[in-house]
């Protein structure tokens, strides 16, 4: 009898420890998911200002600030930390639109900088260009020799070889 009540306690024991393991490990389960859910949400919150400020700066000056775009690229740490954990979602839908939207999101981010980055390239070789050209004959103003390096930036649809940045 002594056996059999070892053995009944052990399998309620070993039981027991596997029930509050699982209970545990779902609950667990539900706290990344309620929190990686807040986090996505005040993710896109963010960016929505972010991107807002973005088209500001572009519509002001022309210039999408590097800053603005660092900061984009920072706020999605919470998605590219834990992007395993989105099959805890259990709406398939919200999952493919999540997965969509930081994907595409990403493209356009990297889009963005190199596109910014081009810009500066080709207005810091212009500048050099600028200061080239008034090196070369001191006696030119600057916005004459701006005029000047300006007058080449295109032939035939590409940039000058003055001008053309290599990559």
């Amino acid at each position: 009898m002594d056996i059999l009540s070892a053995i009944v306690g052990g399998f309620l024991a070993a039981g027991t420890g596997w029930f509050l393991q699982t209970r545990l490990e779902a609950s667990r389960q539900k706290k990344i998911k309620e929190l990686l859910l807040i986090g996505m949400s005040d993710d896109l919150r963010n960016s929505l200002e972010l991107y807002v400020r973005l088209e500001e700066d572009w519509e002001k000056s022309r210039v999408i600030w590097f800053t603005t775009i660092n900061e984009l690229t920072e706020s999605r740490h919470i998605y590219t930390n834990n992007k395993d954990w989105i099959t805890l979602i259990k709406n398939e839908e919200l999952r493919k639109n999540i997965l969509k939207y930081y994907r595409k999101s990403a493209n356009h981010l990297i889009q963005l900088q190199n596109t910014q980055q081009r810009k500066y390239d080709i207005q810091n070789r212009f500048n050099a260009q600028v200061q080239e050209l008034r090196i070369k004959n001191p006696t030119l103003e600057l916005k004459e020799a701006q005029d000047q390096v300006a007058i080449i930036p295109y032939v035939s649809g590409y940039l000058s070889p003055r001008l053309r940045i290599k990559y």
